[in-house]
């Protein structure tokens, strides 16, 4: 039986799933959720429940039968745990708004239960792919969140196809096929995760084959990577556009205040000589909205901001600010990001603007998208949601009521109480062209001639580097990159 090394530059907080929104391959290796999506996005697959149905507000969903990683049977009481622990705002879970749909959960029998939707929920069994159950006899041996949160950190219990051998924070974690997996595996009976955040050295890991697969090679890498013999490289379509948010809370009182400034911002940027120069043409200038095509609740008839700096000074000048103004920009900087932020500050700066970087931690930058970091924000920060579930619901779900990640001062804010309605209405039509419909009206709000703070500039792609003589049969996907049990040895 074979084995499998993966690398990858961004870390997840720890294996408790409670620590971030993002969907990272340990995590789908270690637990279950309700349901899957095959590669494609397209479709909605079994996973810990066999099957579901809609009853009214209600889904009901069976689960099969499985045991957690420890031997303790995995039953719907774990299920209705699972959802009501994320739904706790007191738990601080990251994952809180991947269940703000659910009005109840209630155990039908072991093997049933009936979650509850406020008001409806069209894709509920969508939704279900994101929140991972979580092991309910484990959290009552600890007793308190942090304690839970601290056991699964160290010795993750899951239902899923593999068990962790060892973890070594921020550096590696091994995996060793489950014995006890409903679901099993198609060959590699061991994993390895290596997290190596400085890109070339990540790069040459590939190159020297100290790892079988690279998650996002950097742009400026695939040529190179494609030269090296037996690799393939390849990416999925983006789901959703990088961005630019910028800071529209009255109290602070930021230039970024006025509609004017914001469009002469995006007016300023050359997305196109950005894609080219920066990430050698992989991409395209996102068409004035965040969803991308392959996102339900795309609006086809859109086209990209042009660029055009003396319509940006022109706007700037009509704003109060012929001599621009002094703006922190916050951003990550990892891989291609940096030459991406570098670039579009600079563009600022051409048109009067006198621009500063401040560079974010990926646990303070984590902060602020879940509100936690309480400094005064920027002008602009660097954005980019992603749809996971191929809904546009999960790239607004950030902006939705008084939620922690706010670039309003609230919901009296005209904008967004506008984007709340149309938010709230979207998440509970059943008929898919008026949820459709619903969301291209979100997309006007968020484009250029719209009164959202927000600003898309590109549709990325993120292409995955593996060797076929080690993985037989890997299509990429989005998220995560890799399922283990998904792959065949060659």
């Amino acid at each position: 039986m074979g084995s499998v090394i993966q690398g990858r530059q961004n870390k997840s907080p720890s294996m408790d799933p409670n620590t971030t929104a993002l969907a990272p391959a340990e995590y789908y290796a270690v637990y279950d959720p309700l349901t899957r999506l095959d590669v494609t996005g397209g479709v909605v697959e079994p996973a810990l429940a066999e099957s579901w149905e809609p009853q009214g507000r209600d889904w009901i969903f069976n689960i099969r039968e499985a045991e957690w990683s420890d031997g303790t049977p995995a039953t719907a009481e774990d299920v209705k745990f699972s959802f009501e622990y994320y739904a706790n705002p007191d738990n601080q879970s990251r994952l809180i708004s991947r269940v703000n749909t659910q009005e109840s959960v209630t155990v039908v029998d072991p093997r049933t239960v009936r979650i509850r939707a406020v008001g409806t929920d069209p894709i509920m069994p969508r939704r279900a792919a994101l929140p991972y159950i979580l092991p309910k006899h484990v959290y009552e041996a600890t007793g308190t969140q942090t304690s839970f949160s601290e056991a699964l950190a160290k010795n993750p219990i899951g239902t899923g196809s593999y068990v962790v051998t060892n973890i070594v924070q921020d550096q590696t974690i091994d995996f060793a096929a489950s014995p006890s997996s409903w679901r099993g595996h198609r060959g590699f009976t061991e994993a390895k995760l290596n997290i190596i955040e400085e890109y070339t050295t990540l790069v040459a890991a590939l190159e020297t084959r100290d790892l079988d697969f690279m998650s996002r090679v950097p742009a400026t890498e695939v040529a190179r990577v494609n030269g090296f013999s037996d690799i393939k490289t390849g990416g999925p379509a983006s789901l959703g556009a990088q961005h630019w948010d910028f800071n529209n809370r009255v109290a602070e009182q930021n230039p970024t205040n006025d509609v004017r400034v914001r469009r002469a911002l995006i007016n300023a940027i050359d997305a196109q000589l950005i894609i080219d120069a920066v990430y050698r043409s992989l991409g395209s200038p996102a068409l004035n909205q965040i969803p991308s095509e392959p996102v339900f609740g795309f609006s086809p008839d859109k086209t990209p901001v042009p660029y055009d700096p003396d319509t940006a000074r022109q706007l700037l000048k009509d704003a109060g600010f012929p001599n621009g103004f002094d703006m922190q920009v916050d951003s990550r900087l990892a891989g291609d990001a940096k030459a991406e932020v570098e670039a579009t500050t600079g563009f600022w700066n051409e048109i009067g603007l006198n621009t500063s970087i401040n560079v974010l931690e990926i646990n303070i930058w984590r902060d602020r998208l879940y509100g936690r970091e309480q400094a005064p924000w920027p002008g602009a920060f660097n954005a980019g949601w992603v749809a996971y579930l191929y809904d546009a619901s999960f790239l607004y779900d950030w902006y939705e009521g008084d939620g922690a990640y706010r670039l309003w001062d609230g919901p009296e804010d005209p904008t967004a109480k506008q984007f709340d309605a149309l938010y709230g209405a979207a998440i509970v039509e059943l008929d898919d062209e008026k949820r459709a419909a619903i969301y291209r009206q979100i997309n006007d709000l968020f484009s250029y001639e719209g009164a959202a703070p927000v600003g898309p500039t590109r549709y990325g792609v993120s292409p995955n580097g593996w060797y076929t003589d080690v993985i037989a049969d890997y299509v990429p996907r989005n998220f995560p990159e890799l399922n283990y049990d998904e792959i065949t040895p060659a």
